[in-house]
């Protein structure tokens, strides 16, 4: 609730933690009699030999490991601070995320996939607060984006959609054990999702849909976008890397996952953000569209307020 409300907050620090004598198998770490999970424990689990190296550290975390927008937005982030401490490693991927190479490629990011290992010294980090050190390592990646990819003309407006068949439902998964009841399911995508894109389209915005795209095309359609606009979910977060320095975001949140992920990461970069809650209907939300154009309203009045600064400011600067 703090975060929703704004304001001034102290974030945590970014601590590393090594390991003597540890090894990665079966998707967890373990050293001295302890384990630090990262996927879901199970039985059955292939043996794979592992390989030796001296010092590295783990840039897969729990979050990043399952989730594209944590990958995107902490596990690369944790291999820019990785060489002072070991060879940056990450646990072998088991999902196929389209658009992660084009920003390996694109952020010049290198580290080595791993399925099993024994190292002299393990480090991994925490480091899931916004402080000073993680908005330096945002805006180094914004950098990189722009030197080594192509931008269409600047100020578009843009809905970011994230189509159903990319839009798994939300559940409570089981747990270690693989045998706790799972909950009904709830869709991600507004049942009006046809009626806010239409809304959208009269207000000038162009669609952009995550599935459609080509990965490297979508990057690229997103860099300096003045406003993006999209359900909460990991897609979201191709904006921090993408967004004008004095752009907006829209996120429409359904009411039965409230998360200030996204929101957390554009506060650290100073891009505002707008969050219109959807009427919860049960196993399906509905977003409305009366709501999403009076957020629109303030959010566009706000960037478009940041632009004309900007303009003074960098007129300023020439003239100094």
């Amino acid at each position: 609730m703090r975060s929703v409300a704004g304001g001034v907050m102290r974030h945590a620090a970014t601590i590393a933690y090594t390991l003597k004598s540890a090894r990665l198998a079966a998707g967890s770490v373990y050293a001295s009699g302890a384990r630090y999970p990262i996927r879901r424990l199970r039985t059955g689990y292939p043996g794979v030999a592992p390989v030796d190296i001296p010092q590295a550290t783990l840039c897969t975390s729990p979050a990043g490991d399952r989730y594209f927008g944590h990958f995107l937005t902490e596990d690369l982030l944790h291999v820019m601070i990785a060489a002072d401490f070991g060879e940056p490693i990450r646990l072998e991927p088991v999902r196929d995320w389209p658009h992660a190479p084009v920003y390996r490629e694109a952020f010049e990011l290198a580290w080595r996939d791993l399925a099993a290992g024994a190292f002299e010294t393990l480090t991994f980090f925490s480091d899931y607060a916004q402080n000073g050190l993680r908005r330096r390592r945002y805006r180094d990646l914004r950098a990189r984006l722009r030197r080594t990819m192509s931008a269409r003309p600047p100020g578009r407006r843009v809905y970011l959609r994230r189509p159903a068949a990319m839009s798994p439902p939300f559940r409570v998964d089981v747990d270690e054990a693989g045998d706790a009841p799972l909950p009904a399911l709830i869709e991600r995508t507004p049942l009006n999702e046809a009626e806010v894109a239409a809304a959208l389209e009269r207000r000038g915005y162009q669609i952009l849909d995550t599935a459609s795209s080509s990965p490297r095309a979508l990057v690229e359609g997103l860099i300096d976008a003045e406003i993006i606009v999209g359900v909460e979910g990991s897609h979201l977060m191709h904006g921090v890397y993408t967004i004008a320095d004095d752009g907006g975001v829209l996120i429409m949140m359904p009411p039965m996952r409230p998360t200030i992920q996204a929101k957390d990461r554009y506060d650290a970069l100073g891009i505002p953000c707008a969050i219109v809650v959807g009427e919860d209907l049960g196993s399906r939300y509905r977003i409305a569209v009366d709501d999403l154009n009076r957020a629109l309203d303030l959010l566009e009045s706000r960037v478009e307020r940041g632009e004309r600064a900007s303009r003074r400011a960098a007129i300023q600067d020439a003239v100094t």
